[in-house]
């Protein structure tokens, strides 16, 4: 019988997998053995010692088991003691069972065979002893001499079915004798010492295994080896089994499939799949772990400390704009031990520690804090704040996080020379970033420069321009990347009835037309659809229409629309139109395509309780919202971030060339129209306020 062996392996961040190693030769079918050694003084301790390494030899090759093989072991001399060794019932491993034949004593004195064969029909392969009535029985018998014996005890062995095997060591051995007490001359071996009877170990045991093997060869394990399915028959009576199922199986006969599935929640809409034996959770790109759990693209741990200047250079109404900025800088932060901590610092002719690394400081103790803070009419001294705050996350902050330091100033310092100074010692804010922003009746970006270390540090205060940097920087570069050829199917909605009709043949089409240019279509890419609407919606073009050989064609599609002047906008009616398109094969969606809306409108129409529902179910839906607005107002972003899924997946153009990636109204950077769509990227111009949006990672396009 082959005992098939499994390797079970636990694969980080996935679950387990199931290897085939190979077979080895042993013999599992259920039997009884029972050795008998000499350890009389003709034997010796020595020779003893090397007859208990070939038993343990002997019984490597069985598989021990209560429903398998079971083994008992004594020694002899004149007499049989209990204590010289073990029952069938004593041990149930092959560890217990080595142990225990390394445990037997040798004794000396006189030999008898009568004496331990009888111990062994009366004492061994009975109930009590664990012997059990269905197996083979099988005694092996090791002696080095003569001694006298009957006939009687071997053959009241062999009447119980006991196959007797008798081992002779040395040249003293009376064959006649093994005889006797031998099941048959095939089952008599005899080896000139004891240095060498492990010779005889494989053919012993082998012959042993077959007799076991033969014994079992009628019962239902054998005579159906499909019995158990994917598992193993193990023989538990004359006709009874039990099925000791593979891995990854369960049933009476091990014929059901466990569902490893079954319980398993794979987060962050992962999927999961069963396998025989093990499961995984198919995860979204940008997630990992065993069951998606970990967004790979989760911002570095970061501490930062927020200082600001309250000299008299400052003003309330400044000190407001500081607060409105701290908030849209920190909107996405999760503050937690594994993630953001923050600190606030104040500075004027002194610097004072406000909110510290001590207890983690919320979101709201922070606008608190900045709210309570009372402005001083005294000097900046700048550099005492930055002292403070590299002390604060040096001696304060988290080991092996990055450490950064927002100030918000005018950049004019009351001492020039000791900030100067401050900043010459390099190597104190090596492991430092600093961020300026710049607010103030007059500002000076040279200082701001120099304390930040390079101008595209310096962030102006009414636009989210910081923020975006920030996590860019904290963020994993592959998470960036713009991603050629992923499989999306795009639908751009144009409303007919709210965008001037100039701007309809101009800027609109433009737009779409640079959009155009950073996608790749096809069935393995971007399919595009088109739909326009003003009170009702309508379909122009549907995701099969165009692909790469015929872009030129699509090119035109996008290039003119008639305005619609009489009507008026009904998002809803697009956005329901939109959905279905999504959902439907006839019309050339895909299931496993991610899914992108595009709206273009000067969103002049407020939006309705319907309008919010209806595009809450579509970003709920894992639906991309884009919005681009056509010389937009502060009314009209509000109707956007009611339909963007974020505050970055809204556009504002005033022009084909003047466009403006915002989440407030108020837009003092211009910057070249910058779309990441799909995970098409067009880069924006670099300048001191230029930014680099994520394509990717949580609240990202």
């Amino acid at each position: 019988m082959m005992k098939m062996l499994l390797q079970t392996f636990i694969s980080v961040g996935v679950c387990v997998l199931i290897t085939v190693v190979g077979s080895l030769d042993i013999c599992q079918d259920p039997a009884d053995i029972g050795f008998l050694v000499d350890a009389s003084g003709s034997v010796g301790s020595t020779e003893f010692e090397k007859a208990k390494i070939f038993v343990i030899n002997c019984i490597n090759k069985f598989d021990i088991a209560s429903q398998a093989v079971k083994i008992s072991a004594f020694s002899f001399n004149q007499n049989v003691s209990k204590e010289g060794g073990f029952l069938f019932n004593s041990y149930s491993t092959e560890q217990e069972i080595s142990t225990g034949i390394r445990g037997i004593v040798y004794t000396g004195g006189g030999t008898n065979f009568d004496i331990p064969l009888t111990f062994a029909r009366k004492q061994m392969f009975v109930p009590q002893s664990g012997a059990r009535g269905y197996t083979k029985k099988i005694l092996i018998f090791i002696t080095d001499g003569d001694a006298t014996t009957t006939d009687e005890p071997g053959q009241l062995l062999r009447d119980m079915d006991v196959a007797v095997y008798a081992i002779g060591v040395g040249t003293n051995v009376n064959t006649n004798n093994l005889d006797k007490i031998a099941t048959s001359v095939n089952h008599r071996y005899v080896v000139l010492d004891f240095s060498l009877i492990n010779d005889i170990k494989e053919t012993l045991t082998s012959q042993a295994c077959k007799e076991i093997e033969e014994n079992a060869k009628d019962h239902p394990c054998k005579t159906n080896q499909n019995l158990c399915n994917f598992g193993i028959c193990r023989i538990t009576g004359t006709t009874s089994y039990r099925c000791d199922c593979d891995f990854g199986y369960t049933g009476n006969h091990c014929e059901t499939d466990i569902n490893e599935c079954e319980g398993v929640n794979c987060l962050n809409q992962g999927t999961c799949v069963d396998y025989v034996g093990y499961f995984t959770c198919n995860c979204r790109q940008f997630f990992e772990g065993t069951y998606c759990e970990t967004n790979m693209c989760e911002p570095s741990a970061a501490d930062i400390v927020f200082v600001i200047d309250v000299s008299a250079s400052m003003n309330y109404k400044l000190l407001n704009h500081i607060k409105d900025h701290t908030e849209l800088t920190t909107k996405e932060w999760q503050i937690d031990t594994d993630h953001f901590q923050i600190a606030l610092v104040t500075v004027a002719e002194s610097a004072n520690t406000v909110l510290g690394f001590s207890n983690i400081a919320t979101k709201d103790d922070l606008r608190n804090g900045i709210t309570n803070l009372n402005l001083k009419n005294e000097p900046s001294n700048v550099h005492f704040a930055l002292y403070k705050a590299v002390e604060l996350l040096t001696t304060k902050g988290r080991p092996n996080v990055k450490k950064r330091i927002i100030l918000y100033s005018d950049g004019l310092p009351t001492n020039p020379s000791a900030l100067l100074q401050a900043l010459s010692h390099s190597h104190y804010y090596s492991n430092i970033e600093i961020y300026t922003v710049a607010i103030g009746i007059d500002v000076s970006h040279y200082f701001l420069s120099r304390i930040s270390r390079d101008i595209s540090n310096v962030f102006p205060y009414n636009t989210d321009a910081l923020w975006h940097h920030i996590m860019q920087d904290l963020i994993k570069p592959e998470c960036n990347a713009c991603i050629e050829s992923e499989q999306a199917d795009v639908i751009i909605m144009v409303d007919l009835a709210g965008i001037q009709q100039d701007y309809l043949n101009s800027i609109v089409p433009t737009s779409l037309v640079k959009i155009l240019s950073k996608i790749s279509l096809g069935t393995n890419a971007v399919k595009l659809a088109l739909v326009t609407f003003s009170d009702q919606a309508s379909t122009r073009f549907s995701f099969d229409s165009y692909l790469e050989n015929n872009r030129v064609d699509l090119q035109r599609s996008l290039s003119s629309y008639e305005g619609i002047t009489d009507k008026s906008s009904n998002i809803s009616e697009a956005i329901k139109l939109s959905e279905a398109l999504l959902g439907d094969p006839a019309e050339g969606a895909r299931s496993s395509a991610k899914k992108v809306v595009l709206v273009i409108s000067e969103f002049k129409t407020s939006l309705n309780e319907q309008d919010l529902r209806y595009a809450d179910v579509l970003r709920n839906s894992g639906i991309n919202m884009h919005t681009i607005g056509i010389f937009t107002d502060g009314n009209a972003f509000d109707t956007m971030s009611g339909l963007a899924s974020t505050s970055y997946h809204i556009v504002s153009c005033e022009g084909p060339e003047t466009c403006y990636l915002s989440t407030s109204p108020v837009k003092d950077q211009e910057e070249s129209c910058y779309y990441c769509i799909v995970h098409f990227c067009q880069t924006p111009k670099k300048d001191h306020s230029s930014i680099s949006i994520p394509c990717e990672g949580p609240g990202y396009l």
